[in-house]
């Protein structure tokens, strides 16, 4: 079993496999429901998911015609990405409670990429929050 929750821990669920491919979406809408410059998605058979508590705090938004985001309504935190009539659930990454074991195998919508995202060893960097 490997569990997630959202960021107060009111929303729980677990996936009962390791899950399958893990991928970065930059596309715009990703952008938003995320504030970030991508979405990392571990896709998940609907069988092998779960809620374990706070379904009651779970919202959703109809981002397209066929897709539903969903999140926690007390802190905000993004959960899950569903694409109506799959067989498969997309879980947000960040919210695993335990580091998954697939890695990433793909990006998409690169296209719409954020052209101030750089990593890498140029930038300044801390193990933890810097003193000030």
């Amino acid at each position: 079993m490997t569990p997630g929750s959202c960021l107060c821990g009111s929303v729980r669920y677990e996936i009962d496999a390791s899950g399958g491919d893990l991928g970065h979406c930059h596309c715009r809408m990703c952008q938003k429901f995320h504030g970030a410059p991508f979405g990392t998605y571990l896709e998940v058979a609907r069988p092998a998911f779960r809620w374990v508590s706070g379904r009651e705090w779970l919202s959703g938004y109809r981002s397209s015609t066929n897709v539903t985001r969903s999140f926690c309504s007390r802190c905000g935190t993004p959960l899950l990405f569903e694409k109506d009539g799959n067989d498969t659930l997309d879980v947000i990454a960040a919210t695993l409670d335990e580091k998954p074991e697939a890695r990433v195998t793909y990006e998409i919508w690169t296209s719409s990429r954020a052209d101030w995202l750089h990593t890498g060893d140029s930038l300044q960097s801390h193990s933890t929050e810097p003193e000030t």
